[in-house]
């Protein structure tokens, strides 16, 4: 079955052949609870010769909820889309958020403005994207600070290490971090910092190292991205550029750093990389969000969240890259190492008509998401009507009975925290 899903209105069957069809009904807001009934129509010859039925029961309940889940990929880098209604409207239909990232041009260096990313941030809200807690990728912010306070000079490791704490680059970074300030109380909302992502390069484990105490200084809350080298320890020799003795750097495994959300790589699960299921654990899903198996993107994004308690979870991305040609499904490069092939990463495909065509992996990831949506309300309303509900004979204290293991805590008894919660207060 083709990983892109097109939307049509007819299609024709060959005799003597199967096709495979999704249907998705779409509710709006609103709507009243009851039945609903429909049909599909089967035509030969302009005639009708059968039809198939459709009953919908639309319970009369608004879903709760849950951790929030959304993708990291920048969707603005890459033209997806005729207009950003479009675009956005996706983000919002399958409940994912959306991490924002400055670019140069929402800035101007020189004078601390901040004016484009201001009409950006309004119109984010207009549309109804922002989070209450959102996050915000300042990687090319800093990059332009630092190269503006020490112009026309490439540093050296060594040398970015020792500017990074110097007072004069402190002083500038203080300025855009208060401007940023500003702009999230304008609207009403709280901004979770990315100062670098997957800091695997030297180069970025000295930014991270510098630059992640700032925020600690100013109380601002923190996010990264970890790969197996962003916690790995340089005195053990992992840049060959820090062999010699002399010329190592005191850099600290990112597992270790004061960081609030440390998203890790689901390589990394159950490797011993110094994970902490009980201190805002996160995870992100590259590289197997992708694959047209939708039960995995389901289990990763719903009850796997659910099961370890998790804060949130990454999905890259809208369209972050793709091998060959993106609308061929078995062109790209070899991987046997995890997988049979490399996927695209593409979980809506554009349309000459403006549209956007989801992928197989993202209805996945929208199921895995009502799932959380699904447990969370229904918490909520065993909360409301407790004491409605009588307590069972074999809830007694005279009872007898042996209560049967529970068929969902299988597996999970290792990594998971007691009675996780599937909510993350603040990131609705």
């Amino acid at each position: 079955m083709p990983d892109q899903l097109d939307y049509f209105n007819a299609a024709t069957l060959q005799a003597n052949t199967s096709t495979r069809f999704v249907f998705e009904v779409n509710i709006p807001d609103n709507t009243p609870g009851g039945q609903y009934t429909g049909e599909i129509e089967m035509i030969k010859d302009g005639q009708v010769i059968d039809k198939i039925k459709l009953n919908l029961n639309l319970l009369p309940i608004k879903l709760e909820n849950p951790a929030i889940n959304f993708t990291y990929g920048d969707p603005t880098n890459i033209t997806l889309a005729q207009n950003l209604d479009e675009l956005y409207g996706f983000y919002k239909d399958f409940g994912l958020g959306y991490l924002i990232k400055i670019h140069p041009h929402d800035f101007n260096i020189n004078g601390t403005d901040l004016g484009q990313f201001r009409e950006r941030l309004a119109d984010l809200k207009k549309r109804g994207i922002l989070l209450k807690k959102q996050p915000l990728d300042i990687e090319n912010l800093i990059e332009e600070i630092y190269k503006s306070v020490y112009p026309g000079k490439d540093l050296t490791d060594r040398e970015l290490y020792q500017k990074l704490n110097d007072n004069k680059f402190k002083q500038v970074f203080s300025l855009f971090l208060k401007r940023l300030e500003d702009l999230a109380q304008e609207q009403g909302i709280k901004f979770v910092y990315l100062a670098v992502d997957e800091p695997s390069t030297i180069q970025k484990r000295i930014i991270a190292d510098r630059v992640y105490p700032l925020f600690q200084d100013k109380s601002q809350e923190t996010m990264v991205t970890l790969v197996e080298s962003s916690v790995r320890e340089l005195d053990k020799n992992v840049f060959t550029d820090f062999d010699v003795p002399q010329n190592k750097l005191p850099l600290k495994s990112l597992a270790e750093a004061d960081i609030d959300y440390k998203f890790w790589n689901l390589r990394m699960v159950d490797q011993s990389f110094g994970m902490d299921y009980s201190n805002n654990f996160s995870y992100y899903t590259t590289k197997t969000s992708y694959f047209p198996t939708a039960v995995n993107n389901r289990f990763l994004h719903g009850w796997y969240a659910y099961k370890t308690g998790a804060n949130l979870i990454y999905a890259y991305a809208a369209a972050g890259g793709w091998m060959g040609d993106p609308f061929r499904d078995f062109d790209s490069t070899p991987n046997y190492d995890r997988f049979n092939y490399k996927a695209d990463h593409i979980l809506a495909y554009p349309a000459w008509d403006g549209k956007l065509h989801p992928t197989i992996a993202a209805l996945g990831l929208r199921e895995g998401i009502k799932d959380l949506k699904y447990i969370a309300t229904l918490k909520k309303l065993i909360e409301l009507n407790k004491d409605k509900v009588s307590p069972s004979p074999s809830t007694s204290p005279s009872s007898s009975k042996t209560p049967s293991p529970s068929p969902s805590a299988s597996g999970f008894e290792k990594t998971v925290p007691p009675s996780p919660s599937p909510k993350a207060s603040g990131w609705q």
